[in-house]
């Protein structure tokens, strides 16, 4: 936490990058360690969860290593963020083919959702190192974002872009290993 704190300082100075800090977002799987210390630091900052499962089972399959908060970690993270720094939250989701994109999903992300809560909608990108895993169709992507709007969701809706060379999200990964 203080090297991201550090660089955020930096960015942010007259002297570094000078860069405003709404137009900074920062995106983490959830930082349970240190997450009091970011509000009071960086409180005009705007925060994205990578959550991309509404249920805890889900998440801890899809993102094992992913943080140490809960999906209800996570919710109540984006309750506070909003609570101290007026900002609203970001939930990213990244739509996997027949993992969680079903009308169940779509219906208990909308659940966790409040007013000061917005939805990333990213279909997958393809991978070489997880080729069973896909993005959903197009009308399957679409349905799922059309019922989290008819339950009042700010739904942003990622166009795919740059997977032609390997360079959408998640898809900058080395190739190979440093030795080999």
């Amino acid at each position: 936490m203080p090297a991201l704190l550090d660089a955020l300082a930096i960015v942010q100075d007259p002297q570094g990058m000078d860069l405003g800090a709404r137009r900074i977002t920062l995106s983490t799987s959830g930082p349970v360690r240190g997450f009091e210390e970011l509000l009071a630091r960086a409180p005009r900052i705007n925060l994205a969860l990578s959550l991309h499962a509404a249920t805890e089972e889900l998440r801890r399959r899809l993102v094992p290593k992913g943080g140490t908060a809960s999906v209800g970690g996570m919710r109540a993270m984006a309750r506070r963020w909003f609570e101290t720094t007026g900002r609203d939250v970001t939930f990213e989701y990244v739509l996997l083919g027949g993992v969680n994109d079903g009308d169940a999903d779509a219906l208990a992300l909308a659940a966790l959702c409040d007013r000061h809560t917005n939805v990333n909608l990213i279909p997958m990108n393809p991978v070489p190192f997880a080729p069973d895993l896909r993005a959903p169709e197009p009308p399957r992507v679409e349905r799922f974002a059309d019922q989290l709007r008819r339950r009042g969701v700010v739904v942003n809706l990622r166009r795919q872009r740059g997977d032609d060379v390997a360079a959408a999200c998640g898809q900058l990964r080395r190739a190979r290993s440093p030795s080999g």
